[in-house]
This record gives C-alpha cells, structure tokens and sequence, in this order.
C-alpha cells in the first residue's frame, strides 16, 4: 500500500509517517464524524500524538483525533494500533447555550456556539427565525434543528470536516459502470422505524400524531411518546417529521465494491448498469468505506433510499 500514508501529528507540529499494515476508513450519512481505524509497523511515538490523518495518493482523507492510540511489541517488532474520529464529533460533545436563538444560518449557529479546531461549514445557507434550544441538547442536535427547519434535510459531513446541510451546487457523478466491481449487493434495514409518533400539547394531552407509512408497509408496530418539545413549539408535527424521517434511515440501500479510491464525497452521485441494466440511477451516495491490507485497497459506495435520498 504505497500509495496510503498515516500521519502521526504531534502537539509541537512534527509528524511520524506510517505506511499502514492496514486500515478502514468510514464516512457516512448520518454519522457526524468520519473514522478512521488502523494499524501500522514501526516504533512510534505515541505520548505526544495530536491529531491522525490519512493519505491516498497524497491526498488527504481524513483529520481527527488521537481517541485511542496502543503500541505494543510482538514478535520482535513493534505494532501500533488507532482509532481516530474527526473534529466534527465534537459538535455531538459540546451543548451550545440554551435557549431561543434568533435570525440564525448553519455558519452562525457553530460560530456563536463553539470554536473547535478543524470545523469548517457550508459558507452560504438560508436563515430562519428562530430555533431553541434545550439543555441538554448538543450543539450537533442544534444543528439537526435548523437543517430540518431550513431544508427538511439532514446534516452530514463532507471532506474531512466540513458541515453540510444541502446537497452541493456543483455534484460530481461518478460511473461505476465500466469498473471492476468486486461485490454488488443490496440491504433492507428495518430495526429501527417507528410506526407512530406523539407529542404532548400544552394541555398535557397527547394531541399531535404522526404515523410511518413505510412501518405499515413493513406490518411494523413501534410506537413512541415524547414531551412537549420547546424546540418544535411553533411546530409540532415538523418535529414528528423529523422524528419518523430519522427513524426511517438507510431503510433500503444498495452497494458495490471496486480496487483502489476515487475521493467519492457524499452526496455525490453513482450511476452503475449491470448487465445493461440500471443498478444506481445517478442516487446520492450515502456512505463511503475504504479498506486496505495486504491485498491491497478496495472501496465500497453505497446508497440509500429513504427519506433524505
């Protein structure tokens, strides 16, 4: 794997380059944070490790933190193993200021709330009037609200830590149809759809439902009941939206697997024909894995249809 390096970056700026044994390396749609896990031969240095980064073909696709990072010698050599997060995943640790929040963009929202190294966000995005925000809540929830409430999109990252609420204006497509694939597949998740949703009003009755047509599809019966939600006030049934729009994730997907890397974003495009016939449709890519070993690097694209497809 020559055309893959790690990057131990150390707190006074030096760095410790690594070709990996291995390593798997993960973006996805609703996961707030890319991750990168992995090993690596060599006698490192790990007491003063800030921050990890991984290269393909000298192009960076990951920045995060050191969260686990274990040397160890066996065999006569000397085996470091980490796991490493991005920046982004510390908007889902960090709880902004509770309250109501006015005239607020995805950039003013972060800015005012937090200033973690590495984040970077979408630079020009609607405003809305208000959100508010409960304590408790993180700044990665408050984020969630305004997506929701500018978009009726969910949140997700792009590059290595970048906060997106819309697709791009400018979507690359990628053509999968002439490339070697090594897998294709298709996957049906329903362990986590609710059938029906209900908030309380102000009455303390449970006034406000919401029911998941796609939990009737599936004969599924999961019925949850919240609070009054201070965060959904002007709103209720947008909140059980949001609420059953989550629930229904990932329901359906669809995948493939091919040698090396092409920097694939998401919410890029895929389009695939397999045997003449339409596999992906030109559909939002909703997860990247990139896996490398002594076999070499392989990538798998895989796409949802769901609520935010």
């Amino acid at each position: 794997m020559e055309n893959v390096r790690v990057s131990f970056v150390n707190t006074d700026g030096t760095a410790q380059d690594f070709t990996p044994f291995s390593f798997r390396f993960n973006r996805e749609r609703y996961t707030p944070y890319t991750q990168c896990i992995g090993s690596v031969i060599g006698k490192a240095e790990i007491s003063a490790i800030s921050y990890i980064e991984l290269y393909y073909d000298d192009t960076l696709l990951h920045r995060g933190m050191a969260d686990s990072v274990e040397k160890k010698y066996i065999n006569g050599r000397y085996v470091t193993t980490f796991l490493s997060r991005s920046f982004t995943m510390l908007l889902g640790q960090n709880e902004p200021k509770p309250g109501i929040i006015t005239n607020i963009t995805l950039g003013s929202l972060i800015s005012q709330n937090t200033s973690i190294p590495n984040v970077q966000w979408q630079a020009t995005t609607e405003s809305v009037n208000y959100i508010y925000v409960k304590e408790k809540s993180t700044i990665w929830d408050a984020i969630c609200a305004y997506a929701y409430k500018a978009y009726e999109n969910y949140p997700y990252i792009v590059n290595t830590n970048s906060v997106y609420v819309t697709a791009p204006e400018t979507n690359k497509l990628f053509n999968y149809s002439n490339e070697r694939l090594v897998t294709v597949g298709e996957k049906l998740t329903t362990s986590g759809i609710l059938s029906t949703v209900l908030m309380c009003d102000t009455d303390g009755e449970y006034s406000y439902v919401q029911d998941n047509a796609s939990a009737e599809a599936y004969d599924i019966v999961r019925k949850k009941y919240y609070a009054l939600d201070r965060q959904w006030l002007s709103s209720p049934e947008e909140g059980l939206d949001f609420k059953l729009a989550y629930s229904n994730r990932g329901i359906y997907s669809k995948y493939l697997k091919y040698p090396g890397h092409k920097f694939e974003n998401l919410m890029n495009k895929a389009n695939c024909n397999i045997n003449s016939s339409p596999f992906m449709k030109a559909q939002y890519i909703s997860a990247v894995e990139v896996r490398g070993d002594r076999n070499g690097v392989f990538t798998t694209i895989t796409v949802y249809e769901d609520d935010y497809a």
